[in-house]
This record gives structure tokens, C-alpha cells and sequence, in this order.
């Protein structure tokens, strides 16, 4: 005959809820009876009920609900004792709802929303006291900086909501490779972080990266389509003496970085000098953005030969950079920084300008009609999609021929997208290229394993045989697979070009092998164009090309690249 529970009255304005408003309203515990049948609005869900009890349920001081005793008996009577009983459940009723949404509160405070894994906060505070703990115990605590490698293509080309569903399965995968006692969070982004207590060495930390590596390798099955995406780790230990949390996660993000830089998905240790040598690099990459604006940045150029006659045919552009303080740097030293901090899209644009200025100026003034120009472009620079319209402006207004000029790209370059959209997107750029009349060549081919699809539908008009390849030319395996490559490329209708040439063992492996042109220190070595020029010019021929034999000269020490 009698029940008690909590009673909600709908999207009703309060005043409307009958008893159960006026509970509300009043902030006080109600009675009624007798009930009328019916009731007044939305009373109780019962019309049997004749009379009832409603308390109010508190959360921060006010009321949020009520809780309700009713009886289907006339004849029941709810006095003092009975009311006080009600005011102590709903009472407890309040305590547990302001628990609960308090817990609830700390653990959205404490954890990440998406995967559920520790927050930054959660995670820092974890940190700090383990390492307290480590210094007591003379144990080690080890940080593990987790970072996706490729996870924003996926997030740009399937979508957030795949994204997040890829943060969530690499979260699971995480946790599965670490004890119980371990804890994972989720430092924002594709950043993930794990904590290790009670080591004796690096060695326990390492495995635990190597484990993660390996899980997070696997292929992720997103929208009916598999995925990969890979993951690079930095490991850092807690030194014997105190120190913050804050400087072992520093440390284990400067292996991460390392870990990329040394081809992503790995495992690196820190050691101090990666804070001396990021130190550096952010010196670096500080003079490096003044650097046009002092004229520092200088072009070289190496002459590009046709092994079949001897005869130079073109010249490749190579960036220099006249430090102040470092000397003359080579492009290595300096081009992964500007690809990193996106300095190198306006590098680009200025060497691409003034390379086609400077050969137009040869072609024009020294007679050489037919000497063609190469420069590389950057990854950043092919994903840009004003790069074609900024190639037809420098043709335009330097003069050059469209036929004249080579962009050479990185095999890495047409396996960095493997879905649809960034793959035909790239594509889609080369034809527009293509449709310029300008040449395309594959740069360091043989080392990316490039689809021989790709070398079919995009307009490739050449490629350039990595380095690592030509320096072991002279050894029979070495000679062998020169000789596939050649053969592979006029195969597809192809020039072949060999880069790095240095012997004169090397050349005669290429030229027999039937390569078609050559670069390398062993004919030329680069040179800045304002000697370069005077040579070309007074080596002039009637053909319009310079002899082989005349760069004798240029063939002596000196930079190489």
C-alpha cells in the first residue's frame, strides 16, 4: 500500500509539478492528504494515491528533486516521526548525489574524456610522487614519451571521428603492454605518456617501448578500412639526485624527438647531449629565420653530364648557407630544421626564382641554348596548392623555358599518403605540373620501394638513383642492381640520371650500364655562380654544351653535395 521513491515530474514548469513543486518551491518537506483524484497537475504517477509525503533532495545547497512516501490507503496518517524518518533519507539521498557529482567531477578533472587514460594533471601529480618515492628507495622511475608518426593524415583524410576512434584503440593498445600498477595518460593530441616505478636500469622501459611500438604497428580497422600508423618513443630515467617531474618528461619528449629524427617508430634513451644539441638546433633554427633577410642563403651549382658524349648538359641548384659563425654549411645541416618549422616554403620560393633567373641569364648571355636546370622541392612545398601557379610565375618572368626545368621530388614523397585523398591529391599537382611543359624526377630513387603504379600513371619524366646505390656501383652486387635500375627505368621510358658519381670506376659501371646522365664530384664539384659562369663561358662550344674534359678544373677539393 505504500512506496517511496523519487518521482520526476517531465518538462512541467515547476509550479505545475503539484506536490512535488511545491516541495520544490517551498524547499520544504510537504504532506498531503487527502490527495484529490486525478491531482492538481502532475501530482504522482498513481491516481490511486490518496495521501503522501515529499521531502526535497539537495545538491549544493538547493534542491534538485524530491524524494516521495504515498499511500493508496485512506487511512493513513503521516505524523512527526514519520517525517523526520524521510528528512534523514533525503538527507543521505543529498549526500550521495553531491558524491556522486563530485566524483564525477574529479575523475573528468583527473582523466581524459576520450580514451579514459590520466590526464596531464593526473599524470603530473603521479609523476612527482614516484620520484620522491624512487630517491627513498634508490630505484629508478622511468618516463615514456609516446608519439603517433602519421596520425594527422588519417585524422585530415578520414575525419575527426575516426581520428578519435584511432586515439581510443591506441589507448587500449597502450595499457595492454604495461602492468597493472602502471599508469597511462593521455598528454593531448596523439601525446601519450607512461609511467614506470620500481627499475633497476633503462632496460625493463625500453622493452615495455618496444612492446608499445610493436602493438600500435598493427593495423587499425577504421570505417571498414584497415589503417596503420606508427609510433615513436622516448625513454627517460629519473638521475640519482632530486629532480621535478617536469625535467623527466622534458627529457623523455627530447628522445622522442630523436626517435623521429632517426626515421620515427623506434625507441630512444635520453642522454644529456640531446639538450645540448636541441639547444643548439633552436639557436640554429632562430638565425636560420634572420638568414634571408642578411643574404646568407647562397645557390651552388653542379653541373649535370651526359655520360654518353661527355658533354655537360644542365646544371642542378644546391643550397648553401653562409653562417656567420658556422662557416659554409651543406643542405643537411640545415634543411630538416626548415622543413620543421615551415621556414622552408619560402626558401624554396626563393631559390626556385633564382635559380631559373640565374640559368635564363646563362642561357642569354654565355650562348647556352639548350643548358636545362634542376631543383628540388620540398615536401611542404608539393603539398601547397599555389606551388604550380608560383612555377608558371617564375617561368614567366625569369624567361626560362618550361622544358628547361627538372623539379625533383623524394620517392618518400609518393608513400607518405597511403589513402585516397592525399595520394590523389599529389598526383593531381604532378599533371598540373606536367601540363607546364616543366620535367619531373624522382631524387634518392631505390631507397622508398615507390609502387611501380606510380611511376605508370603520374608524369614522371625521370629518375635520379640514390646515392647509397652509385657509391657501391664498383662492387659486383652493387654493379648488379645499377645495372637493374637503368634497365628498370628506360624499361618505362625514363631518363636515368646517377647522382654522387666519384670514381672513375663508378662511371664506367654507369656508363656501360647505359645510364643516360651523371652528377657527382668526380666531374665537377658545385660551385657558386659567380664561378661556374666565367668558366661556362669560356669553355663554350658550338654545340651550346661544355666538354667534359674542360671541368677538369673544377674537379679538385671542395665541398661536396
Amino acid at each position: 500500500q505504500e512506496a517511496m521513491g523519487s518521482v520526476s515530474a517531465g518538462r512541467v514548469a515547476v509550479a505545475e509539478a503539484g506536490v512535488l513543486g511545491r516541495a520544490l518551491l517551498r524547499d520544504e518537506l510537504v504532506v498531503v492528504a487527502p490527495i484529490p483524484p486525478g491531482g492538481p497537475g502532475v501530482a504522482l504517477p498513481d491516481t490511486g494515491v490518496v495521501v503522501a509525503m515529499v521531502a526535497p533532495v539537495h545538491e549544493a545547497g538547493g534542491a534538485v528533486g524530491c524524494l516521495v512516501v504515498a499511500s493508496r490507503h485512506g487511512g493513513r496518517d503521516y505524523r512527526h516521526g514519520d517525517q523526520a524518518v524521510l528528512r534523514v533519507f533525503a538527507e543521505q539521498v543529498s549526500l550521495a548525489v553531491t558524491d556522486a557529482r563530485t566524483h564525477e567531477a574529479m575523475w573528468q578533472a583527473f582523466h581524459d574524456p576520450l580514451t579514459g587514460l590520466a590526464s596531464r594533471r593526473l599524470f603530473t601529480d603521479r609523476l612527482e610522487r614516484a620520484l620522491v618515492a624512487a630517491v627513498r628507495a634508490g630505484t629508478r622511475t622511468a618516463v615514456l614519451f609516446v608519439d603517433l608518426d602519421r596520425f594527422k593524415i588519417v585524422n585530415d583524410s578520414l575525419g575527426h571521428a575516426a581520428g578519435d576512434s584511432l586515439l581510443i584503440g591506441v589507448a587500449d593498445r597502450i595499457r595492454a603492454c604495461v602492468r597493472d600498477g602502471d599508469l597511462v595518460a593521455r598528454l593531448g593530441g596523439d601525446e601519450f605518456a607512461v609511467v614506470l616505478e620500481d627499475l633497476a636500469d633503462a632496460d625493463p622501459a625500453v622493452a615495455v617501448a618496444e612492446r608499445i611500438i610493436g602493438a600500435v604497428r598493427a593495423p587499425f580497422v577504421l570505417g571498414g578500412r584497415e589503417v596503420f600508423v606508427d609510433a615513436s618513443v622516448g625513454v627517460a630515467l629519473n638521475p640519482e639526485e632530486p629532480c621535478s617531474g617536469e625535467l623527466v618528461l622534458s627529457n623523455a619528449d627530447l628522445a622522442m624527438y630523436q626517435a623521429k629524427r632517426q626515421g620515427k617508430g623506434r625507441v630512444e634513451v635520453f642522454e644529456p647531449a640531446m639538450r645540448e644539441a636541441f639547444s643548439r638546433e633552436l639557436e640554429l633554427a632562430g638565425d636560420l629565420r634572420r638568414a634571408m633577410d642578411r643574404d646568407e642563403l647562397v645557390l651552388y651549382y653542379q653541373p649535370v653530364v651526359d655520360l654518353s658524349s661527355g658533354a655537360v648538359t644542365g646544371v642542378e641548384a644546391l643550397l648553401r648557407w653562409r653562417h656567420p659563425r658556422r662557416g659554409l654549411l651543406a643542405p643537411a645541416e640545415f634543411i630538416p630544421l626548415a622543413e620543421e618549422t615551415g621556414l622552408i616554403v619560402p626558401i624554396g620560393q626563393w631559390a626556385l626564382a633564382t635559380a631559373c633567373h640565374q640559368v635564363s641569364a646563362w642561357n642569354q648571355d654565355l650562348g647556352l641554348a639548350a643548358l636545362t636546370l634542376s631543383v628540388n622541392l620540398s615536401v611542404r612545398q608539393v603539398a601547397r596548392a599555389d606551388l604550380v601557379e608560383q612555377v608558371a610565375t617564375t617561368l614567366a618572368t625569369s624567361g626560362l623555358a618550361p622544358g628547361q626545368l627538372t623539379l625533383e621530388i623524394t620517392e618518400s614523397l609518393l608513400l607518405t599518403g597511403s589513402d585516397a585523398h592525399s595520394t590523389e591529391a599529389l598526383a593531381d599537382r604532378l599533371r598540373q605540373l606536367d601540363r607546364l611543359r616543366v620535367r619531373l624526377a624522382i631524387d634518392g630513387f631505390g631507397t622508398g620501394y615507390a609502387p611501380m603504379a606510380y611511376l605508370r600513371d603520374l608524369p614522371i619524366h625521370m629518375i635520379k638513383l640514390a646515392r647509397s646505390f652509385v657509391a657501391r656501383a664498383g662492387e659486383a652486387a652493387g654493379g648488379q642492381l645499377v645495372r637493374a635500375l637503368v634497365g628498370f627505368g628506360h624499361a618505362l621510358g625514363l631518363v636515368t640520371v646517377a647522382d654522387g658519381i666519384e670514381t672513375d670506376e663508378q662511371a664506367g659501371v654507369l656508363i656501360a650500364a647505359g645510364c643516360d646522365l651523371g652528377q657527382g664530384y668526380f666531374f665537377a664539384r658545385p660551385q657558386p655562380a659567380a664561378e661556374l659562369g666565367p668558366l661556362l663561358l669560356r669553355r663554350r662550344v658550338a654545340a651550346s654544351l661544355v666538354d667534359l674534359a674542360d671541368l677538369s678544373d673544377l674537379a679538385d677539393a671542395g665541398p661536396r653535395g
